[in-house]
């Protein structure tokens, strides 16, 4: 599969990043897993770089503030130029916390998701019925890998579907 995947977070995520790159690689071709803090230095040049070439994202970001993280709602602002483009338009994205297999609090989500909107985003959230309960041992990393997967096969399933319109249209 030729899916590129971009899971970019910030703060301590990194295991749980890990978990979602562990579940989305054998349905992927590429993973790059970032803190924003990297792909934010010059400008958020690198950011806007690895948002256009990937197929699907996963954000993360800390639950526990009640706010989206200010590093997450600068990147949203900085990719302006690239959904006015509709250069990413149809990104397979879903937003994860410290704890993905609780759903996260809404004044954390509901930013995010309006930037997404802007995109033309594809965004998936939990299946919360299919998510380990919060007293199962390593919950939050079982859920991260389901998630990670389901964002895999998802994006592959719609660049299925983008390759397949392609051949028709030639």
């Amino acid at each position: 599969m030729s899916v590129r995947i971009l899971i970019a977070y910030c703060g301590d995520l990194s295991e749980v990043a890990e978990a979602f790159a562990e579940g989305a690689r054998p349905h992927s071709g590429e993973i790059r897993i970032a803190e924003l803090d990297d792909l934010l230095r010059d400008e958020g040049k690198p950011a806007l770089r690895e948002l256009e070439r990937c197929d699907a994202v996963a954000f993360g970001l800390p639950a526990d503030p009640g706010a989206p993280a200010a590093d997450m709602m600068r990147l949203l602002e900085l990719s302006e130029p690239l959904w006015v483009s509709g250069r990413l338009h149809d990104k397979v994205v879903t937003v994860f916390t410290d704890h993905p297999h609780i759903p996260a609090p809404d004044a954390v989500i509901f930013p995010i998701y309006s930037a997404l909107y802007h995109w033309g985003a594809v965004v998936i959230g939990p299946r919360d019925f299919e998510l380990p309960g919060p007293a199962t041992p390593d919950a939050r990393l079982i859920a991260a890998r389901y998630r990670g997967r389901r964002l895999a096969r998802l994006a592959g399933t719609l660049d299925a579907e983008r390759a397949a319109l392609a051949q028709v249209q030639l």
